[in-house]
């Protein structure tokens, strides 16, 4: 297994990075779609651009085209709504001081592989009947989860805080494992 995952990814934090990385990726579907149909585009309302979408003429797009398109768009709403709860488990994540890099980095790195893939289905394959619309919503899930499952490593590497009248004490978890 070593080999086939770089060693800076084992030995180095990295999970910070994946925050921009994920945005970036969120992104992605919008600067798409501007790029096929820019010119229908209006910067002074960005957010119109699905309404814009469905005025199209008909001979502009082809239904199917447009229905990726609108679903482009959707996808990329779905990536900024939540970006907010990933950066928050990577940031509780690497707080708690108890995670290996290569922990931190395999939970980011998979949260990015599995929005890669949710997008592409959403986006893509969405129009295929050997992909059903499930199938899209599992691999959503299992991202929320990547992102839920961070928030539990954390919780469970957090200090344990012991307030003992005028003194706080900080007692690492896995420090106190090892003393008892």
């Amino acid at each position: 297994m070593e080999g086939l995952v770089p060693k800076f990814l084992i030995e180095q934090n990295v999970s910070y990075y994946t925050i921009p990385a994920a945005m970036l990726m969120g992104l992605t579907p919008r600067v798409a779609t501007l790029g096929w149909y820019g010119r229908f585009f209006h910067a002074q309302y960005p957010r119109g651009l699905p309404d814009d979408i469905q005025l199209l003429p008909g001979n502009a797009v082809s239904p199917r085209v447009r229905a990726r398109l609108l679903r482009a768009d959707a996808a990329m709403q779905n990536a900024v709504e939540n970006l907010p709860l990933f950066a928050a488990a990577v940031v509780a994540a690497n707080a708690s001081h108890g995670l290996s890099a290569a922990e931190l980095n395999a939970c980011c790195f998979g949260y990015l592989g599995l929005r890669a893939l949710y997008m592409a289905f959403y986006v893509f394959w969405q129009d295929s009947p050997a992909f059903p619309a499930l199938t899209r919503t599992f691999i959503w899930a299992m991202g929320v989860a990547v992102e839920m499952y961070l928030f539990v490593l954390a919780a469970r590497q957090a200090p344990l805080v012991v307030v003992e009248g005028a003194r706080t004490w900080r007692i690492w978890r896995s420090r106190a494992r090892d003393s008892l």
